[in-house]
């Protein structure tokens, strides 16, 4: 667990508590399943994340690719119409 592999049950876990051990190990296990099921929410929110971000920067490229154009466009006088110009 400590490398972050949650995904090794304790053995001795059991839903009958005879002695300490097997509460020690039974809560042991909640804690576990509750650190991977956490690790899981922390990954797919990070993914989400990453998505969100990609889809502004996308939508972002492409009006400001369109105004960079159109900068070029007349920069280079193909608005030859100065009411087209302004």
């Amino acid at each position: 667990m400590s490398d972050g592999n949650y995904n090794v049950p304790v053995v001795s876990a059991r839903s009958k508590m005879h002695n300490d051990i097997d509460k020690l190990s039974y809560n042991f296990e909640l804690m576990r399943d509750e650190l991977k099921e956490k690790r899981n929410r922390e990954e797919e929110l990070k993914r989400s994340q990453k998505e969100l971000i990609t889809c502004i920067s996308h939508d972002l490229k492409t009006p400001i690719s369109t105004i960079k154009a159109y900068r070029e466009g007349l920069r280079d006088g193909m608005a030859k119409d100065s009411e087209k110009v302004h």
